[in-house]
């Protein structure tokens, strides 16, 4: 608990508080992937997504759907400081478990909130009017469609890929998979 008065106000406060915060937007963006790639048949292992992608979908999810998020986010933000203000002078065990407790508790609806999120943006993205972008390559001289999901590593990840000319809507698979050196003449379109 934020109780040293030695270490200077609130900014000192917050940066001792941060690891404590960070336990919170990563899960929330590692909740959010994991839903929605699975959402498309993928397991997010797979994608070796970085601390730093989850850590970022972790914060843009509150933009992205998880609106929820905010009061979560803000209890969890200043929960340490309104209890250190109210049982500071307080000296038994209920004092210092109550705080911690509560922000342990605080994880369900995080999860929730951020399960909800990605299940809601994968269903989206699988639709007609999906914010995905559009690709189109060629591979061995036939050429495709289709959602560009993720391109990590070398490799493309391509959701409702079908022939051109032949399905305007896109193929029944849920996300095929291409390495780099296997496409010719990619273009990407429509990238938000």
């Amino acid at each position: 608990m934020p109780n040293d008065s030695s270490e200077g106000g609130f900014v000192p406060v917050v940066v001792k508080l941060l690891p404590l915060y960070l336990i919170y937007v990563f899960l929330s963006g590692w909740t959010f992937l994991d839903y929605y790639f699975r959402f498309f048949g993928l397991d997010p292992k797979w994608l070796d997504l970085s601390f730093y992608d989850t850590l970022v979908k972790g914060f843009t999810i509150l933009y992205t759907g998880g609106e929820l998020l905010w009061p979560v986010y803000i209890t969890v933000l200043f929960l340490p400081f309104v209890f250190d203000g109210w049982l500071k002078d307080r000296h038994w065990v209920f004092s210092k478990l109550l705080p911690a407790v509560i922000l342990f508790l605080l994880i369900v609806p995080v999860y929730c909130i951020s399960r909800e999120a990605g299940i809601a943006q994968a269903r989206f993205d699988k639709g007609d009017r999906s914010r995905l972008p559009s690709v189109i390559f060629t591979v061995r001289g036939q050429d495709f469609h289709g959602k560009l999901l993720m391109l990590k590593g070398g490799t493309y990840f391509i959701h409702k890929v079908a022939k051109v000319k032949e399905d305007a809507t896109g193929g029944n698979l849920q996300v095929s998979i291409y390495r780099t050196e296997d496409l010719s003449n990619v273009t990407v379109t429509g990238y938000e």
